[in-house]
């Protein structure tokens, strides 16, 4: 029976280690080939490299485990790809500047100088670009932008993966319940069926703090330290705060060795494999963070530096919540009301508006599934878990002692950005509440369980609430479109600025002229409807005569 047991874990981290490695080398793989100029019309088959990237990875492991993982993850790439085309993004950032770097690097890339162009230029060029390449790689293979938010799945299934082979001592029925909750954070829930990368973060993140927890408190491995390095190049090559991320966390490891008399050479890899990971990590994050530096900008440009985007964050809420400090700010945001109205707006209250835990409203459920809510962006039930947590954390905490370091890693992770109140900004603050509970439920069964079942139905409303505003999106953009190409008609499709939904009128076979049909206030010639945010499909009374016939709409039922 033990024998059977360890084998089983290791087939959950060998199918982690699949499908990591395929994220990360797709990126990889399409940078160079992109980037050489010389192969740059190979690129669309960095994909196919990857699988057998990952395939070459996972075998030395014994052939029964080889083979398991490898079904295994092949299955997992096809569902996620299957998952991410369900709905098209409807998120602001996703069909703006995330959109638009994706289908700007399947075009050009040139690793030190700015190449990219379109609205958002000053971001797709001067922010880490991991996803994008992983995006961009997909998109040039498959020509459909959706199957780019894949990346999504595949790692917040790596994460529940991770989660089942460290935690092999617990009981059935808790080791699920724990790894469900660690890998659902809200941040991750919310985003899946969108372009943005912060629940990208969560995960690398949380693969990070979960690698390092089996290292150190479970049965150390040269694979849990390959995902650790894989987990923080991933970081450092998503956002300009994954580098800070991932240089807290090597640091903390090797303190945390140093701390525990823990001789790390028999973990070493051979130099190659330690070059070939050197290789990835600078190739990946060579543009931005050494472009910027040659380009005489601050290396998280334009986050920081001259010439930065003013008001980046403080624009993003009320000058009164701004001027509070992080903890005060985060405090408000995890205990009050889950909302994301205008800071503009003047009836939006001025400070977040505290309630009691475990309560709700409808507006909560409603706001709760946005990508990018600002105040209580964790769920409506996350403070009502929090303070849950606090409690047990107080009362046991002499039981807790031995995975103080942990806790400490993942408090400074939480606070060491200015921006720690909005949700997305600071996922982890999540992932510390849900380690509180994955090891309560080893030490006090009834505390820990609370725990993670007030986390798994809070998530389970930010799923539901995600859900339903990508369908009524997605139904609203299927009735729309049905409705203007009924006779035939052509779309004129009038492109709001930092809005790219060309790629979305493929997906209907619907040809579309890109070019404004008219002014907002003299479109009287033409109908038209507003789709999202503010971009007009506009077609005219009768068929143009101007328009060959071949290039009018080809289809009148949507095809998603």
């Amino acid at each position: 029976m033990q024998v059977k047991k360890v084998e089983v874990g290791n087939v959950f981290l060998s199918s982690a280690i699949f499908l990591i490695v395929f994220v990360v080398s797709t990126a990889f793989i399409f940078a160079v080939l992109q980037g050489s100029g010389i192969a740059s019309q190979w690129a669309f088959i960095a994909p196919l490299l990857a699988g057998g990237a990952s395939l070459t990875v996972t075998k030395y492991a014994s052939p029964t485990v080889f083979v398991k993982s490898a079904v295994c993850g092949v299955t997992l790439i096809a569902l996620s790809f299957a998952l991410s085309n369900a709905y098209f993004d409807f998120s602001n950032d996703g069909i703006g500047y995330h959109s638009e770097a994706i289908i700007e690097l399947a075009r050009r890339f040139d690793f030190l100088e700015s190449t990219l162009r379109g609205v958002n230029a000053i971001y797709t060029n001067n922010y880490p670009k991991l996803a994008w390449f992983y995006g961009a790689a997909i998109y040039k293979l498959s020509g459909n932008l959706e199957l780019a938010k894949s990346i999504n799945f595949l790692l917040l299934v790596s994460v529940m993966l991770i989660c089942l082979s460290v935690t092999s001592k617990l009981r059935a029925d808790a080791r699920l319940l724990v790894c469900v909750g660690v890998a659902a954070n809200p941040v991750v829930l919310a985003q899946l069926f969108t372009h943005y990368v912060d629940g990208c973060m969560a995960s690398f993140l949380a693969i990070q703090i979960l690698t390092l927890y089996g290292f150190f408190w479970g049965a150390p491995s040269r694979n849990l330290v390959l995902v650790f390095v894989l987990s923080l190049i991933g970081c450092a090559a998503l956002k300009h705060t994954g580098l800070v991320f991932s240089t807290i966390s090597m640091v903390a490891f090797l303190a945390i060795a140093h701390r525990k008399k823990v001789d790390l050479r028999p973990y070493f890899f051979p130099w190659w494999r330690i070059a070939g990971l050197a290789l990835v990590g600078i190739v990946l994050c060579v543009n931005p963070y050494v472009k910027n530096l040659i380009e005489g900008h601050h290396i998280f440009y334009p986050s920081m530096g001259e010439g930065r985007v003013q008001n980046l964050i403080s624009a993003q809420t009320t000058p009164e919540f701004h001027a509070l400090d992080r903890f005060s700010q985060v405090a408000l945001s995890v205990f009050g009301e889950t909302a994301n109205q205008s800071p503009s707006n003047p009836a939006t209250p001025r400070l977040p508006e505290i309630k009691m835990p475990f309560s709700m409203t409808d507006a909560e459920v409603s706001a709760a599934g946005a990508a990018d809510v600002r105040w209580g962006g964790w769920g409506p039930l996350f403070g009502g878990a929090c303070l849950v947590a606090m409690v047990f954390a107080a009362v046991r905490f002499r039981s807790m002692r031995s995975e103080a370091p942990v806790f400490i890693l993942v408090w400074v992770l939480c606070f060491i950005s200015p921006e720690s109140w909005w949700a997305r900004l600071n996922p982890q603050i999540y992932l510390l509440v849900a380690l509180v509970g994955a090891l309560a439920i080893g030490r006090h069964r009834l505390a820990g369980y609370a725990i993670c079942l007030i986390l798994l139905a809070n998530s389970a409303v930010v799923e539901y609430s995600a859900l339903t505003i990508a369908r009524n999106g997605n139904d609203y953009l299927h009735k729309a479109v049905n409705e203007l190409t009924s006779n035939g008609q052509e779309p004129v499709y009038w492109r709001r600025t930092g809005v790219a939904l060309g790629p979305m009128f493929d997906r209907f076979h619907v040809r579309v002229i890109n070019d404004a049909p008219c002014a907002r206030d003299s479109c009287k010639d033409f109908r038209c409807k507003t789709l999202l945010w503010n971009s007009l499909v506009c077609v005219k009374h009768r068929p143009s005569d101007d328009i060959h016939d071949n290039r009018k709409a080809t289809a009148t039922i949507a095809t998603n």
